[in-house]
């Protein structure tokens, strides 16, 4: 067996520190295998928000209206992203409110039905502020931020991403989540939905 060397000089005294081999090439073993988990994880994220954005494209062939095409994402959402609650507020520019126009999970008991269907001010509310701003926000801890409106119950955290048509904000997809926490995977895939 082959030992690799390391000299050290210390006040004219010679000192060798012997690393078998074995142990530097178990040691860049370990490093390219964790590299290619790494690189294997980000590609199979990948394929999967290609597949899920193909599914929500191929799924929006033949819908005629607003409201069909805002009833398809929010049952889309729920069940290719493994959501508890999604609804989609349509922005109101005349009366400055967003109107629950869609819903899937709790608020939906039947198709094409909201459950006691609210409507929040432009502004109000972590929903309305999203409108204002058109940038999306990820809440962890519900909880936490006072701008929290509770629809049909308290949920603990919440992912809210603007809907863009010509550059102004069209309405706001609304996911919430029982667990804390929940979305911190979107904060890298909220462009997806942008």
């Amino acid at each position: 067996m082959h030992s690799y060397g390391l000299t050290i000089i210390s006040n004219k005294v010679h000192y060798t520190c012997f690393i078998p081999a074995y142990w530097l090439v178990t040691a860049c073993t370990i490093i390219v295998i964790l590299a290619l988990c790494a690189f294997i994880r980000v590609l199979l994220l990948r394929i999967k928000n290609e597949k899920i954005l193909n599914y929500f494209a191929t799924s929006l062939y033949g819908k005629n209206t607003v409201e069909d095409v805002f009833w398809d994402i929010a049952k889309n959402c729920i069940s290719k992203l493994g959501l508890q609650d999604c609804v989609i507020y349509l922005n109101d520019e005349t009366r400055r409110i967003l109107i629950q126009i869609a819903a899937f999970g709790p608020k939906n008991p039947a198709q094409y039905e909201i459950f006691n269907p609210i409507e929040i001010p432009v502004g109000e509310g972590i929903v309305g502020t999203v409108a204002i701003t058109g940038k999306p926000e990820i809440i962890k801890d519900t909880s936490k931020d006072s701008r929290y409106i509770v629809d049909d119950v308290r949920r603990l955290s919440e992912i809210t991403i603007p809907i863009f048509v010509d550059g102004k904000v069209f309405g706001v997809i609304d996911a919430e989540h029982s667990k804390k926490n929940f979305f911190y995977f979107c904060a890298s895939s909220i462009a997806f939905f942008n």
